[in-house]
């Protein structure tokens, strides 16, 4: 084997994942809270399409890419209310990836995993309860 070579199987080892392990799961540390929001999803999903014992690898698969791009949607969004620099490009693109692959499942509508704008329930909901919070703590202090 060429030198080439080898430096191309060295290379495309180190991007290929393990066989039969995900690409995702590898990645993310599983003592965060973003685990535990990927696993949450999964049950959520898997719930809703009242597919708990019988899920095919397929659909298995379309629902940990949903979870993992609702995951990732929502720490993008939390990074950016947090103060920090993300493009809102960047959210809008994960927010329209994720939305696209809870499409692919075909769930109902009131059972979709993330906020529906209503301020009801979902995420948008914790965070607004987390302003006014916040907002109210600070009116006190003056």
């Amino acid at each position: 084997m060429s030198a080439e070579a080898a430096t191309l199987d060295a290379r495309s080892s180190t991007v290929t994942p393990p066989k039969g392990v995900r690409l995702a799961a590898r990645l993310i540390d599983r003592r965060t809270r973003a685990w535990k929001r990927r696993c949450e999803l999964v049950e959520t999903f898997t719930a809703a399409l009242g597919a708990s014992g019988s899920i095919d690898a397929v659909l298995a698969s379309r629902i940990e890419d949903a979870a993992e791009m609702r995951t990732i949607a929502e720490l993008s969004r939390a990074r950016f209310l947090a103060g920090e620099n993300v493009p809102l490009e960047e959210i809008t693109r994960l927010e329209n990836a994720a939305r696209r692959a809870e499409q692919m499942l075909s769930l109902p509508k009131r059972v979709v995993g993330h906020d529906t704008g209503s301020g009801t329930d979902g995420p948008g909901a914790r965070i607004l309860a987390l302003l006014r919070r916040d907002r109210e703590d600070s009116s006190n202090e003056a």
